[in-house]
């Protein structure tokens, strides 16, 4: 069974997933946070030399920063979806938070990423020769590539399709809310039990409020 560890970074949450004698990194950070997400990996008891697959739920640099630079350094693959290699779209921010995360994120949102990677994800894919056994799942809305993993025990890795900033949420801030809608009301039938967000601290799926899933109730603009 793995096991997933937080690796924070700022406002952003990264993830290592552990499982047996194999690491994955999910999410790199932004490009400062290179020493950052290093020292947490040793204080951890791993070494990145360990990592099989740098994991990108989706493009934006505060989630990609330092995944060229990880490859580089420790001949780390990355895969992520080709809708977001080098893509720059405009994003919606919804709520007080959502415009709030659009200002502070706007040189990561529209700055290309410059990511060449080894994997270009489609749902379904098969990453156990990286040892993630888990089901990769498309999940469009916040960008038209953005990724997510959902573990047979129910740890549910979402990117940037929840948030946790003030509490559990659908992402405040998304290039479509509409597939993002679509997106998140899939995983009704899906039955995650804790989400792993791209912004906050792990949390409960039930903690989400169930009118999430209805477009009524997405984040106002």
């Amino acid at each position: 069974m793995a096991k997933i560890c937080t690796i924070k970074c700022g406002y952003v949450s990264c993830y290592l997933i552990v499982e047996s004698d194999t690491l994955v990194l999910v999410d790199t950070g932004n490009k400062g946070d290179f020493k950052r997400i290093i020292r947490q990996i040793n204080k951890l008891g791993f070494s990145p030399e360990d990592i099989s697959l740098i994991f990108l739920t989706h493009g934006h640099m505060d989630h990609a920063g330092c995944a060229n630079r990880l490859k580089e350094r420790y001949d780390i693959p990355i895969a992520m979806a080709e809708a977001d290699v080098n893509a720059t779209r405009p994003m919606e921010g919804r709520g007080s938070i959502g415009r709030m995360l659009k200002l502070l994120s706007r040189t990561s949102l529209n700055t290309k990423n410059n990511i060449m990677p080894d994997i270009l994800l489609e749902e379904g894919a098969d990453l156990s020769r990286y040892g993630l056994y888990a089901d990769v799942l498309s999940l469009p809305g916040h960008t038209q590539g953005s990724m997510a993993l959902l573990f047979d025990d129910g740890k549910f890795i979402a990117g940037d399709i929840f948030m946790n900033m003030s509490s559990p949420s659908i992402a405040h801030i998304a290039e479509d809310y509409p597939t993002l809608e679509q997106s998140v009301g899939r995983l009704r039938k899906l039955h995650p039990a804790v989400v792993y967000p791209g912004h906050g601290m792990p949390f409960g799926y039930s903690e989400l409020p169930q009118s999430l899933m209805g477009k009524k109730d997405l984040p106002q603009k």
